[in-house]
């Protein structure tokens, strides 16, 4: 938490040092929905320690936060590197799915775990939409970046459906998300932000 914490300061500095609005604004939006994401892991897996109550509406935030990073990592790359009509077109489209995915948590949570991981994963590959005009601005080692966060992202969310089947199933999981983090990041950070 701590680390997205200084590298949403990091992003948003460099992003007014360049004085571009667009890049301060989906900087902060990526970095803010990075925190958010690793603020309700947090709290959630707090709740499990110490037997809080609300362990249920705390488990539900850090789903619905989810959502929110993976459309929040979007953000950055269709605001600021593509633009246009079409790139705002599919930021409208995978922020719609993001709210459709935190409603579908927030009533029907404990319905089905396989559904809500498949549907994180969709979300996240709907990239390879825009992958071939993503490559003309931020070249092959930025789309390798960007595509190995995706890996470590979906490698974890195996992990993650296997959970409570092996003893480290879960802490594996958290080390891919925080490796997925750390590339999508550094993605940001280098092929947006700074170009």
């Amino acid at each position: 938490m701590f680390l997205s914490l200084v590298g949403l300061g990091v992003l948003i500095s460099l992003s007014a040092i360049s004085g571009s609005i667009l890049k301060i604004v989906a900087s902060t939006v990526y970095g803010v929905t990075l925190l958010l994401v690793y603020v309700a892991s947090i709290l959630f897996h707090t709740s499990l320690a110490v037997k809080l109550p609300w362990k249920k509406a705390l488990e539900t935030v850090d789903h619905c936060a989810i959502y929110l990073l993976i459309a929040g990592t979007y953000t950055p790359f269709l605001m600021v590197t593509l633009k246009g009509p079409k790139a705002w077109g599919m930021l409208v489209f995978i922020w719609l799915i993001a709210v459709s995915g935190i409603l579908y948590k927030v009533f029907f949570f404990y319905k089905s775990d396989l559904l809500s991981t498949l549907a994180y994963i969709l979300m996240g590959w709907l990239s390879l939409a825009i992958v071939q005009p993503l490559y003309q601005h931020i070249g092959g080692w930025g789309i390798g970046l960007l595509v190995l966060g995706g890996v470590f992202y979906t490698l974890g969310a195996i992990f993650y459906l296997l959970d409570h089947t092996f003893r480290f199933a879960h802490a594996i999981w958290h080390a891919f998300v925080i490796a997925g983090s750390l590339a999508h990041y550094f993605t940001i950070l280098f092929f947006v932000v700074q170009a």
